[in-house]
């Protein structure tokens, strides 16, 4: 088994929100006090906890964003795509 601290080190270097298909993820830290937590069965030491992501919900990708246009609610990176599909 990969000592915690290496796995964390990996864990570190993702893309998470990528993979996991969230907003956000953070690593480490409180847990909100809103947040839903749970434990790992196959890993003892692992907790998880999960809540509502602050920010606007983007009409086009539908992640969260606390940087959404105001005008469109489009996230950033959902903005800078119909841009550059604009201006082709």
């Amino acid at each position: 088994m990969m000592p915690p601290r290496a796995a964390l080190d990996d864990v570190q270097s993702m893309n998470l929100p990528e993979l996991l298909i969230v907003s956000q993820c953070l690593v480490g830290g409180d847990v909100p006090a809103d947040a839903v937590t749970g434990a790992g069965t196959n890993f003892p030491g692992l907790h998880i906890s999960v809540r509502n992501a602050p920010g606007t919900k983007c009409p086009r990708c539908w992640m969260h964003s606390e940087q959404a246009d105001p005008e469109t609610g489009l996230c950033p990176r959902c903005a800078a795509v119909v841009a550059a599909q604009k201006a082709e």
